[in-house]
């Protein structure tokens, strides 16, 4: 049975059909997006311009966030006056290595790049290396200026393996970053009331509430992966309070159990529901403890 590794998947590209899926569903993974994954019709195996559009889009395009992000919350101000890279790492933003310089990574390594400078989180932007958020740095008066910052979907749904530095390394498309702290980041913004501060400040690292915005009630969910997110259409959130109850509507083409535990595995998941196509009937294969797996279907009783 064909399986892909974490190794694979840490090589910082996923693979091609996946790259659809990334670029298609991730914005509606981070506005609500599910923890769990049911089986779809994967997307057809793509051309190489559309593989790179749509990794292109996942890490780098902000949909126009900037209104929120510099208008509203003036967090590029935030980012210009106190974020050094030492506390941009500290909340769980990283760093992409491979957007290095080597003069850049030399200076780093011998400590003639300072990173308790916000001047050098603006350097780090204008080179495109924070993973997740896309500055516009001007020059004025002579000197780099942060005059916008958006976010993009990998700000939550990537990091990196770590192989330069803690924070700083190849990038990990579509895995959850659990170090981030968006909560701490937001309630740094000067546009906030010290009550929004407070509720911001309370979610944690790994945890958003993306609709904290829109209903002002506090419920804040783990950051899901952005991987596995073929052939979902709709992902609706229904409930409120203590529990969370999130009804998801997916189409799913019949498959064998091995096809069942390969995308398992693809998406990186401990289970996976799909429709099993000797016995046309609902069925989950999850991983057990230690190697082995497992799978339960349902009998219909009349």
């Amino acid at each position: 049975m064909a399986r892909i590794s974490r190794q694979q998947a840490m090589n910082g590209r996923a693979p091609g059909r996946a790259w659809l899926a990334l670029a298609a569903g991730a914005a509606l993974a981070g506005c609500g997006g599910g923890d769990g994954l049911v089986a779809g019709d994967a997307p057809a195996e793509a051309s190489a311009s559309t593989i790179d559009q749509g990794r292109q889009i996942f890490r780098h395009d902000t949909f126009g966030d900037e209104t929120f992000w510099s208008d509203t919350l003036r967090m590029h101000e935030v980012i210009a006056k106190a974020v050094d890279p030492k506390t941009a790492l500290s909340v769980g933003l990283k760093v992409d290595a491979e957007a290095l310089p080597a003069e850049v990574v030399k200076g780093i390594q011998d400590g003639s790049i300072s990173l308790t400078d916000p001047a050098t989180t603006i350097a780090l932007l204008k080179l495109g290396a924070v993973v997740g958020l896309e500055g516009t740095v001007e020059s004025i008066d002579g000197k780099d200026t942060l005059t916008r910052v958006g976010v993009t979907c990998a700000l939550c749904h990537s990091t990196v393996d770590d192989s330069f530095a803690a924070g700083i390394g190849k990038r990990l498309d579509g895995w959850p970053n659990r170090d981030l702290d968006p909560g701490r980041i937001i309630s740094l913004s000067p546009a906030l009331k010290p009550a929004q501060k407070a509720v911001y400040a309370s979610w944690g690292k790994g945890k958003y509430d993306p609709r904290y915005n829109f209903d002002g009630r506090n419920g804040p969910q783990v950051i899901p992966p952005a991987y596995g997110l073929a052939g979902i259409h709709r992902i609706t959130v229904t409930g409120d309070g203590p529990l969370v109850v999130r009804e998801k509507s997916h189409p799913a083409s019949p498959m064998t159990l091995d096809q069942a535990l390969y995308e398992m595995e693809l998406v990186g998941h401990d289970f996976y529901l799909f429709v099993d196509k000797d016995s046309e009937r609902p069925a989950v294969v999850y991983r057990r403890k230690g190697y082995d797996y497992g799978v339960i279907s349902l009998d219909v009783v009349s």
